[in-house]
């Protein structure tokens, strides 16, 4: 019997990225929102569509139109 042996050498690159750099909408994908009156029905398929951790809860305001933020949905 004989014996080789193989001498592997790997390389790891480390690379330091400045995160000072980027904001959240670098790295977030689309915000699927919901508003205050959307059904249940909706948000139970969005929960079994979709892999979104949360979900912003919007409320319109009926005279300007604005939307604002009135909660969250988690999972």
């Amino acid at each position: 019997m004989q014996c080789v042996c193989v001498c592997v050498c790997v390389c790891v690159c480390v690379c330091r990225i400045d995160l000072e750099l980027f904001d959240a909408a670098d790295v977030m994908s689309p915000a699927m929102t919901i508003q205050r009156q959307q059904s249940a029905n909706l948000l139970a398929r969005l929960l079994l569509n979709t892999v979104h951790s949360g979900f912003p809860v919007i409320l319109v305001n009926q005279k300007t139109g604005d939307e604002y933020y009135y909660g969250l949905i988690n999972r």
